[in-house]
């Protein structure tokens, strides 16, 4: 066999490991030995790269190094803070998001990670059309007979919570589902396609969803310098699209469940500030996200200065909110739902300037547009949920480096191949 149809080959098996990687990353339902399935795609990824002996550390990849590293230090000292469970816990969870993700950078050279992040973005859009499916079969089955689908098939993940239906796809929280449906709208080119996305996220009464879509719109107003622009000349095509579009969400807005769950959407906004849980209408309790908030500033007040800078340690922050206030005292290790919050109690003042400054210099000095507009949803939806838990938001941050001006030039805004 000749070299050069082995080299093909090797390079065929990378870009499907990132492809897959990319498609799973938002579905922690599937899982291996307590790990969830896309971090194995990933490794033999890394693996095949380490095969070349070479490590590929720049100035482009130097800041996310030093967040990666500061990652496991917060780690190796929470077996000083917590009990060994929780540090335990933390180890696991560092070996997934740092260690595997620092060596994932250092292996990879720059026409790597730009030729990777075409099938790992790529996986991502069709994650987006998978969850999109499945969102409509959970509430289709539970519409029907109450059917928890999650439940019938994978044995986990119910999203039937405190009595109300959550359409969380194919996790145990709607964050992954919208991250998949927002990066879907973002990636497609096609009109159609966006509305579909951002009608699956609205159905998902996800208030993280719609904040990060209306950051979206308001910056694609302002690069626009808030220059609207019309075609007239539609296609009779587009124009058939479009009426189609809007004759079904009239039709839609007729079902009294679809009307439900906008009125839904509504109301667990009104919650921020009125009280009440993500799920039951009658409850009185504060929205627990509004709690991590208000807890924090107490809270860092009352830690050591060493605590202070490096937390008590990644993916376990909520140890503080157990100790504190007693948050979830039975469930064991866990770790707030917000990443704002979890990164400055976890991983300290440290680990939480370097996490938003690699997030916001990703932005600014990104120019592909797209690139830019998935760092701003990740940025966005850190102040309103988790998505360091799934190692999302770390893939993106690599995936989207700005790796020079001649190489990105070859890419363009033809990121999933459409």
């Amino acid at each position: 066999m000749k070299r050069g149809s082995i080299v093909f080959q090797i390079d065929d098996v990378k870009n499907i490991c990132l492809l897959l990687c990319g498609f799973f990353c938002t579905m922690p339902v599937f899982s291996i030995g307590g790990l969830n399935f896309y971090n194995y795609p990933l490794f033999i990824y890394v693996i095949i790269n380490l095969f070349r002996g070479k490590i590929f550390l720049n100035r482009e990849k130097l800041s996310i190094s030093v967040l990666l590293v500061s990652l496991f230090i917060s780690t190796l000292l929470s077996f000083s803070i917590v009990p060994s469970d929780w540090s335990n816990y933390s180890l696991k969870f560092s070996l997934k998001i740092s260690i595997l993700m620092l060596l994932l950078l250092l292996v990879s050279s720059n026409t790597d990670l730009i030729e990777g992040r075409k099938y790992f973005l790529k996986g991502i859009y069709y994650a987006a059309f998978a969850q999109l499916f499945w969102i409509c079969m959970q509430q289709l089955f539970y519409s029907l007979g109450g059917i928890d689908l999650n439940q019938i098939v994978f044995g986990i993940a119910s999203p039937i919570q405190n009595g109300e239906l959550a359409l969380t796809g194919l996790s145990w929280e709607r964050a992954n589902t919208i991250i998949a449906l927002t990066l879907g709208m973002i990636l497609t080119d096609n009109q159609f396609v966006k509305v579909i996305f951002v009608a699956g996220s609205l159905l998902t009464a996800s208030r993280t969803g719609i904040g990060i879509i209306a950051c979206i719109i308001i910056y694609d107003i302002l690069i626009s310098h808030g220059r609207i622009h019309y075609k007239i000349n539609i296609s009779v095509k587009n124009l058939f699209i479009y009426v189609s579009v809007a004759l079904l969400i009239i039709f839609l807005m007729q079902n009294n469940k679809i009307r439900q769950y906008f009125d839904y959407t509504i109301v667990r906004f009104q919650r921020l500030f009125t009280g009440g849980n993500d799920y039951s209408v009658n409850s009185v309790q504060i929205d627990g996200h509004v709690l991590y908030y208000q807890w924090l500033l107490p809270t860092l007040k009352q830690l050591p200065f060493i605590q202070v800078l490096f937390g008590c340690g990644t993916g376990i922050s909520g140890w503080f909110y157990t100790v504190l206030y007693g948050r979830f005292p039975t469930i064991g290790p866990w770790g707030v739902e917000t990443d704002f919050v979890g990164l400055i109690l976890g991983n300290g003042i440290i680990g939480a300037i370097l996490y938003y400054y690699n997030s916001l210099k990703l932005f600014f000095l990104q120019q592909n547009r797209k690139l830019k507009k998935i760092m701003l949803a990740i940025f966005v939806g850190t102040f309103m949920y988790s998505f360091l838990g799934s190692s999302v938001s770390i893939l993106l941050m690599i995936f989207c480096l700005p790796l020079g001006v001649k190489e990105e030039s070859t890419q363009k805004y033809d990121l999933v191949g459409e």
